[in-house]
């Protein structure tokens, strides 16, 4: 009996030598891993790397390297894939195990255009949403901005006080047109940035930008020119940084809130 098995297993390798897929890439092993194992016989073949490389990842500086060897790992499969398989379970002939394998092949691509589409689809999704996003994103106004535009505007540099400078840069920031910020004059010296809610798209006060000038030369050293951030949240307002700055666009900022 063992003699007739030996001689069984030399036909069936003789017959699988001579069939052209001994050496062609066998996708469904490159694609299902393991699990295309379990139905061709090769479990433990195609088991074995993948638990490696999961304790791998875990590993520090060697999880660096574990995307390269799972690579490495689903190519070798698809490499060796039809050489387990026919060692691994009984098939019929020859024809039975190229139909058995190319359909593991088609399953493999249609897996594979699939996950492309859902990729494209996901990216597309991911990139509306960040417009969306975007578009109610406050624009960037922080103090340093403020004191940009004072210093480059003589109207704003050399106002009076800081109720002239108040209004002067409101004039400015009505050219702004902003489809989720407005602005208002909250009292005679600050200025309130109003930002768009994103359920209801009613403005509500989000920034408080107070203007403070003790006489006709703003000057750096005597911090005698001033801008005060202030946070809005809720009913609370939080003074988050103060800008003293002179004529010549220097600054020094003095952090209120981290």
């Amino acid at each position: 009996m063992n003699q007739n098995l030996e001689i069984n297993n030399t036909v069936q390798n003789r017959d699988f030598q001579s069939i052209d897929e001994i050496n062609k890439f066998n996708w469904g092993a490159l694609y299902f891993g393991w699990i295309w194992g379990i139905f061709n016989g090769a479990f433990i073949k195609t088991l074995i790397p993948w638990v490696i490389i999961l304790v791998a990842s875990l590993i520090p500086v060697v999880n660096f390297f574990v995307p390269f060897a799972a690579i490495g790992v689903m190519v070798y499969f698809g490499l060796k894939g039809n050489e387990w398989a026919w060692a691994g379970k009984g098939w019929k002939n020859p024809v039975h195990f190229n139909d058995v394998q190319k359909k593991w092949a088609c399953a493999a691509g249609i897996m594979l255009v699939l996950n492309i589409i859902l990729t494209v689809v996901c990216l597309f999704a991911f990139i509306n949403s960040m417009k969306a996003l975007n578009s109610y994103v406050p624009e960037d106004y922080q103090t340093e901005s403020y004191i940009t535009t004072i210093n480059r505007n003589s109207d704003l540099q050399y106002a009076k006080d800081s109720k002239t400078l108040t209004n002067n840069l409101m004039n400015s920031l009505k050219s702004l047109n902003s489809k989720v910020q407005k602005y208002e004059i909250y009292n005679s010296n600050t200025i309130a940035v109003k930002t768009a809610n994103k359920q209801t798209g009613q403005y509500q006060i989000t920034e408080l930008y107070t203007f403070n000038k003790d006489g006709s030369i703003c000057n750096l050293e005597k911090k005698n020119c001033s801008v005060v951030k202030y946070q809005i949240e809720g009913n609370k307002v939080t003074p988050e940084r103060k800008t003293y700055y002179d004529g010549d666009g220097k600054t020094a900022v003095v952090i209120v809130k981290k």
